[in-house]
């Protein structure tokens, strides 16, 4: 398989909108086009459907599907047909690219296509890495052909390597590819299931710069302006990954176990773990200080344990819980936190201020975490279904439930914008789906995410 891959709001307390992914296709109740043809990359690549999306700050919009794979991946002729159309110099927003025209009359458009010698990245449009022999326009191909490498030419240099591909009508209307590449892997045709009522976002480039997602095997990857320094070796599947604390350069991160192992990376300091603690109940969540000092680590049953220089102010053991604790957030000072439990709960400690909570609200699913705005002024509680409840000076942009997707990921975690706002929601398969101004440039493709987390 190729594809590796709720809202209250209220005077400082909230209103609940239920807990879907964002759908990008023209609109959510079209049929989709189906094409028959050949998976256009040999090897393994990532994709979402990114069909319709912004670029430019909404100045145009996405007209095919970026798969994002491996310099010189091998690309491929979708249908039988002639090369209409090549561009070999590297430049322009397209780059090195290929346009066939099917024998039906249908277009198939292959851009970014490889301008760099193997194993490196140095643009000098080696003549020999960009098309395979014979491949000139006017000659003929064949369905599944090996007509060219993936590369990173025209406006992907300094992105990753990925085939911007397109399908479109005989007239030159773009269609949404989606589906025929659904088809070409043998999978099932995407159909919606509901009307798409999220607010139309306005992606702004930069307001996610960067950010690391976690698989439960310990598996890190590292988006946009994030580093990656290393997976953890600690996880397995009695013991899974729980949780990522970046430090405040970006150039390291601590992660967890469930047991409180704790393996750092990069510029993370020694601050010690919870191995070899008789723990009462798993560890759910780490946090770092924003110093990069020390972190915390949050159990079950309410529990918080400081490392490093990080402080005590207080946890949740002593008084009886009625649902479990699932995250811990961090204040911008590093001298306070709140926990936050399944059933919504959210408890303050040190100088956190409580601007409320969902412990009466009769939720759909159960709440997984629990993020502070930019501000510090307010947070926001992330259901599994990918619902909101935002509190304070949080913003409503759109929830999952909202998009209005057959059987949308479970959500793992929520990125906020740099400014407050928008917001990615990663889904548990790494896809990040963006509301408000939120743009995350890529997204993930370890799957079985389990925790997402902004570059400090």
């Amino acid at each position: 398989m190729r594809r590796l891959c709720i809202i209250f709001t209220a005077l400082g307390a909230a209103a609940m909108l239920a807990g879907g992914g964002l759908d990008r296709t023209s609109a959510a109740d079209d049929p989709p086009v189906v094409r028959d043809i050949a998976f256009p990359v040999t090897e393994d690549v990532y994709y979402v459907d990114t069909f319709g999306a912004c670029r430019d700050g909404c100045s145009r919009r996405h007209e095919g599907q970026d798969l994002i794979g491996k310099r010189l991946n091998h690309l491929v002729a979708a249908a039988d047909g002639t090369v209409s159309y090549m561009r070999t110099d590297s430049a322009g927003t397209a780059g090195n690219w290929i346009k066939l025209e099917g024998d039906d009359g249908w277009f198939y458009s292959y851009m970014h296509v490889n301008n760099d010698a193997p194993g490196t990245d140095d643009g000098t449009n080696p003549k020999r890495w960009r098309f395979a022999a014979g491949i000139v326009e006017g000659a003929r191909v064949t369905k599944g052909q090996f007509i060219g490498y993936m590369g990173d030419s025209g406006n992907a240099e300094g992105s990753v390597p990925h085939l911007h591909f397109e399908i479109r009508t005989p007239n030159n209307t773009a269609v949404n590819a989606y589906a025929s590449l659904q088809r070409a892997e043998g999978e099932p045709v995407p159909k919606p299931c509901g009307t798409n009522t999220a607010p139309t976002p306005d992606p702004e480039t930069g307001s996610i710069p960067g950010y690391f997602a976690l698989s439960a095997g310990g598996n890190v990857d590292a988006v946009g302006s994030a580093d990656h320094v290393g997976d953890a070796t600690i996880a397995s599947n009695d013991n899974p990954a729980v949780g990522l604390a970046p430090t405040p350069t970006g150039a390291g991160y601590w992660i967890t176990t469930r047991d409180g192992n704790v393996e750092r990376f990069g510029d993370a300091t020694v601050a010690g773990d919870a191995t070899g603690m008789r723990l009462s109940t798993n560890v759910v969540a780490i946090a770092a200080k924003p110093d990069g000092r020390g972190f915390w680590l949050a159990t079950e049953d309410g529990g918080v344990l400081p490392f490093g220089t990080a402080g005590t102010y207080g946890d949740a053991l002593s008084r009886p819980l009625s649902a479990a604790i699932t995250d811990i957030a961090i204040t911008s000072t590093g001298r306070g936190y709140w926990l936050v439990t399944d059933a919504g709960a959210v408890l303050a400690y040190g100088d956190a201020q409580h601007r409320g909570d969902a412990s009466t609200v009769e939720l759909v699913s159960p709440i997984v975490s629990i993020t502070p705005t930019p501000s510090g002024q307010g947070y926001w509680l992330m259901s599994r279904r990918g619902g909101l409840i935002a509190y304070g000076d949080a913003g409503t942009f759109g929830t999952l439930p909202m998009l209005g997707l057959c059987k949308p990921k479970p959500a793992a975690g929520l990125l906020p914008s740099v400014d407050g706002d928008g917001y990615a929601i990663v889904q548990t398969d790494g896809v990040a789906r963006e509301f408000g101004n939120a743009d995350t440039s890529a997204a993930a493709s370890s799957g079985a995410t389990v925790d997402a987390v902004p570059v400090g």
